[in-house]
């Protein structure tokens, strides 16, 4: 007789004991469970679309990213056995969310949702059946199976159906918390009059420019693009910002704030002939803050955390500390931070010529396979 095993475990950081954790389960030895969240977090970035961030575990790792790895825990909870497969799994999701509910870790921790409820049949492997299927049919096992029990019909006709969608995404419109399936739809928010011809023009243009984010559900394959109030803003309004600056508050127009600030602050605001950075920035989604200069850009949230919260300096190369220029920034860079020693590096090339690493090439392989800073210099002999 062999016994399967699974485990109830919990994650959680001493900063915060049980009032935030994550409850998950799994059939692995608990330290390799732990590794995959770890390298999961390493890769997990900050600044990403709704279709990168919205899986089940992206609080979990997101948060591991800006407490770091030390400062988080892995416990077991609960160890089962079972000579059923699905025995196992129907337990594994009922004591799941039992400790979900009891630590009420999806409002105030870092699940994002329960497990499933459905039971499933003792004694049969439905897993591997559907997944055969879905892979002899090349269509997604997800989508196959949403197509059979929500609509109730056979599996060639749940195929036919998935191919036919793969041809076309539906698209639905996300704004003031609703979905909105056509453009007309939308014309209730038109207050300046621009009609549906512009409104659609408008939303086409800021898609091409990667100014709205989109997410992809590949069960339902429907693509939702999430709107901004500047689809709707007449071009004869001019918004008044907000930027809050060491020398106090400052309100006004774009144009009106870029000279006021410039001449007080030149060393952070960018260059009045730089106009269009600025409101390039905030059509991206950046804070007055950011797009002025005095904040960090969203992509360095992390970098301004660790900085300003945690007390994580810039690193030396050959004995000097090495403080980027953060203003002339251009390109979002591979940063590299070696939570051991609380030290950020802003540039790969930075910390690579800092210890010296002969081997870019193999740095960058390491680093791709989730080796932490650390452990890659651990291979060339290093100590961080």
């Amino acid at each position: 007789m062999v016994l399967l095993k699974g485990f109830i475990y919990k994650i959680f950081s001493e900063r915060f004991k049980d009032e935030i954790v994550y409850i998950g389960q799994t059939r692995q030895d608990l330290q390799v469970r732990w590794n995959k969240h770890r390298r999961d977090a390493r890769e997990f970035e900050l600044n990403q679309m709704p279709s990168k961030s919205e899986g089940k575990e992206a609080k979990l790792h997101r948060s591991i990213r800006l407490l770091g790895e030390d400062n988080c825990k892995i416990i077991k909870l609960e160890e089962f056995e079972f000579e059923d497969k699905n025995e196992l799994l129907n337990k594994l999701d009922e004591r799941e969310n039992f400790f979900i509910k009891k630590f009420n870790s999806i409002d105030q921790g870092w699940n994002k949702q329960y497990a499933p409820k459905t039971q499933r049949q003792i004694g049969q492997q439905y897993d591997k059946t559907w997944q055969t299927i879905a892979l002899e049919n090349g269509v997604n096992v997800r989508r196959l199976w949403h197509q059979v029990h929500t609509k109730k019909i056979s599996i060639d006709e749940a195929v036919q159906n998935i191919k036919e969608l793969d041809k076309n995404p539906k698209i639905i419109y996300f704004y003031a918390q609703q979905n909105h399936s056509l453009i007309r739809d939308l014309e209730k928010y038109d207050k300046h009059h621009l009609g549906k011809d512009l409104i659609e023009s408008r939303i086409r243009s800021e898609l091409q420019n990667f100014n709205l984010m989109t997410k992809l559900n590949d069960v339902t394959n429907t693509k939702t693009v999430y709107l901004k109030d500047f689809i709707f803003r007449s071009k004869r309004i001019n918004p008044e910002y907000i930027v809050k600056t060491s020398k106090g508050e400052f309100r006004g127009s774009i144009v009106s704030l870029h000279k006021k600030l410039f001449g007080l602050f030149p060393e952070i605001v960018p260059p009045l002939d730089k106009y269009t950075t600025v409101q390039g920035r905030l059509r991206k989604g950046y804070t007055p803050e950011q797009a002025f200069g005095f904040r960090l850009p969203p992509f360095l949230v992390e970098i301004e955390f660790l900085i300003n919260e945690k007390n994580y300096n810039w690193g030396e190369i050959d004995g000097e500390v090495y403080i980027p220029d953060l203003k002339r920034l251009k390109a979002r860079p591979k940063y590299i931070i070696l939570h051991s020693l609380k030290v950020i590096y802003l540039y790969q090339n930075d910390w690579i010529n800092a210890y010296k690493l002969s081997d870019g090439k193999k740095v960058i392989k390491l680093l791709s396979e989730h080796y932490s800073p650390e452990d890659v210099l651990k291979e060339f002999g290093r100590n961080p």
